[in-house]
């Protein structure tokens, strides 16, 4: 359930589209979250983001309007590229079908 003015998955794939995934590392389901504050305090990155699941670990998705901004923060946090497109849809939004688009 979406609260009026919350921000869409649909908007954020659109205006932050450059998304990395990042392992799960710690019990609030965000790596070294004080970490990763500190360090896109400056970067243009979505207030939001999300956790996927493919199977074997969870990861938390964070997302940049700028593609620069996303490969910095990729190679500081270890993380990697998440298509959008690779999510699941209804019940099984929160799974990462690696390699295979979702229709």
């Amino acid at each position: 359930m979406r609260r009026k003015g919350e921000l869409t998955p649909a908007q954020i794939d659109r205006e932050w589209p450059h998304q990395v995934a990042v392992p799960s590392i710690d019990s609030s389901g965000v790596p070294l979250a004080g970490d990763v504050r500190r360090f896109t305090a400056r970067m243009s990155i979505c207030s939001r983001g999300h956790t996927v699941n493919d199977g074997k670990r969870q990861y938390h998705v964070f997302c940049f309007s700028d593609p620069d901004d996303a490969a910095i923060f990729r190679k500081a946090f270890g993380g990697e590229d998440f298509d959008p497109r690779e999510r699941g849809r209804g019940a099984n939004w929160m799974k990462w079908y690696r390699g295979k688009q979702e229709k």
